[in-house]
């Protein structure tokens, strides 16, 4: 095997040993102690338009921004103080910003956590209003989940794939490269 072919195979093999370590071994660690991820709760459920939702959230830091969703309406900011950063806010459900249907709003604290809340939004009047909102941890899945780890990193079981994959292209190159010098 020429002396470039040989350094590429060591290489390939060496980052993809690199890879692999770096991806799989830091998946197994924890972004938060149990806990203490941040939480965020509504005082309902389900609202009417023009009525007000008391926000609630616990283990935040600093400055939070409270984001409404289906399409992003920005909600203005809370402060979480305390030994267990809580905050409380109260917003406006207008029927501008949340027609009737399914919503969630976001808080994201200054370090980049965050979790959801959904809630329901009936038609001003309808005397509809449900106590006792969902709270859902930073992955938002559904508004019954609880608290949460965040999301705060890539996928890396393709980041691992591609680690294994360029372990193997090394392998294999440096296994036909000791073929060929016991076959000469």
């Amino acid at each position: 095997m020429k002396a470039s072919k040989w350094l590429i195979a060591r290489l390939m093999t060496g980052l993809g040993l690199a890879i692999v370590v770096v991806a799989f071994g830091a998946s197994s660690a924890s972004a938060y102690p149990p806990g203490t991820a941040p939480t965020l709760a509504a005082s309902a459920s389900t609202v009417a338009q023009g009525d007000t939702l008391t926000l609630s959230g616990t283990h935040y830091s600093g400055t939070v921004n409270l984001v409404g969703f289906s399409a992003p309406v920005d909600l203005g900011t809370a402060s979480a103080g305390g030994a267990d950063g809580t905050f409380t806010k109260t917003v406006t459900i207008t029927a501008v910003d949340f027609p009737v249907g399914n919503h969630s709003i976001v808080g994201t604290d200054a370090v980049g956590d965050r979790a959801t809340v959904s809630f329901s939004v009936t038609a001003a009047g309808t005397g509809d209003s449900g106590v006792g909102g969902g709270s859902a941890g930073s992955n938002g899945a559904d508004g019954n989940s609880g608290g949460g780890l965040a999301f705060t990193g890539v996928a890396v079981m393709s980041i691992g794939g591609l680690g294994v994959l360029m372990l193997i292209v090394g392998g294999v190159m440096l296994m036909a490269g000791k073929r060929r010098k016991t076959t000469v």
